[in-house]
């Protein structure tokens, strides 16, 4: 029953926007603990829910102070010298470079904000149902880069090397060559998760499994179909890795234990392997913390999130952020999620971040 009940909130976060989250507190961070290479280790407030390490994972810092006491964050991006957190009543951000972030709300955008992605000009930000938005440099102001697209149950954005934006939807893939001013659609087959862009060739997950362009997005096909839903690409390091098999025909639950897989492809997402066979349940790491719950007595993981950082990938499954140096041969639990549902990753320079995370 466990097995079904993680299924089945995989398979629905896959398949609903994030919406605004319900009157939920974040979940606490008990049993993480604070390091820094000057202090010993101590306990972090119960309240934590962003935290930061400087080596590699071997140590955790609670970043959350100055932030709104409950706050909901739903999102979390890092890109050059600022880190950015979407959440209920707006985004926050704050310099990267700093031992002690002091986060600011920026004040012209005092709404929602349910996702952040990267852009040539500064982060897109999301709001569902309203649709994205981008702040200009003439005026300062969030201005909508999607009012000419009629299809609003948007999922997600990218802007291509060549300023070309891409639109994924419940319906499937819109493009436009003017900055939003004027959307084609060229793929119409399935929900739209993620897409991303590396070397001439475009990658989106979808419904119906990974789609494939190097026509700039004129025409797709359909590679790795096989394993269901296609959740988040991301290129690393040379190579395609993609989240698959949240949702749609697949097997429930994996021979390593997890309800879906990484997949990585190094010939530009034509053929795809397996890198996550050692990334499976840590039974003995929750027996070890005495942890105590629906998620954490179960046999099987799920796989949320994946970045790098100075050639080291990072992990997230319901276990916790797991790190390779390895490519994904081996994996070490370098920060347990105490049972909570999931983390969300972002990587700035050296710097990676773990948000605990229980809406969207």
């Amino acid at each position: 029953m466990q097995i079904q009940t993680i299924v089945f909130l995989l398979f629905f976060q896959s398949l609903t926007a994030c919406q605004q989250g319900p009157e939920t507190k974040q979940p606490q961070a008990a049993g993480i603990v604070s390091h820094s290479s000057q202090e010993e280790a101590n306990p972090i407030s119960d309240d934590g829910i962003l935290f930061r390490s400087l080596d590699g994972g071997q140590h955790w810092q609670d970043i959350s102070v100055g932030l709104p006491k409950d706050l909901m964050v739903w999102s979390i991006f890092a890109e050059g010298k600022e880190v950015y957190l979407g959440s209920e009543n707006g985004l926050y951000h704050s310099a990267s470079t700093t031992s002690a972030p002091v986060w600011k709300k920026d004040n012209t955008l005092d709404q929602k904000v349910n996702q952040i992605f990267p852009g040539k000009s500064g982060p897109f930000v999301y709001r569902y149902d309203v649709g994205f938005f981008q702040k200009t440099s003439e005026t300062g102001a969030w201005e909508p880069v999607d009012n000419a697209l009629q299809d609003r149950r948007q999922r997600a954005i990218l802007e291509t090397q060549q300023g070309i934006l891409f639109m994924g939807t419940f319906s499937g893939i819109y493009k436009s060559t003017n900055k939003g001013g004027h959307w084609k659609k060229v793929f119409s087959d399935g929900i739209i998760n993620s897409i991303v862009e590396a070397e001439g060739v475009l990658v989106a997950c979808s419904t119906m499994g990974l789609l494939r362009s190097t026509d700039d997005g004129e025409h797709w096909e359909q590679v790795l179909t096989d394993e269901g839903e296609g959740n988040k690409i991301r290129f690393i390091g040379g190579q395609f890795i993609a989240i698959t098999g949240g949702g749609g025909p697949r097997k429930s639950v994996y021979t390593n234990g997890s309800t879906n897989t990484l997949r990585t492809s190094s010939d530009g997402g034509k053929n795809w392997r397996r890198m996550d066979e050692s990334l499976g349940p840590v039974k003995v790491n929750y027996d070890l913390f005495n942890y105590n719950s629906a998620i954490a007595r179960s046999s099987s993981r799920g796989i949320y999130d994946i970045a790098a950082a100075n050639g080291t990938l990072y992990c997230s499954n319901d276990a916790g952020i797991f790190r390779s140096v390895n490519q994904g041969e081996t994996w070490q639990l370098v920060l347990p999620s105490n049972g909570q549902l999931m983390f969300d990753i972002a990587v700035s320079g050296n710097a990676v971040y773990a948000l605990i995370r229980l809406g969207c």
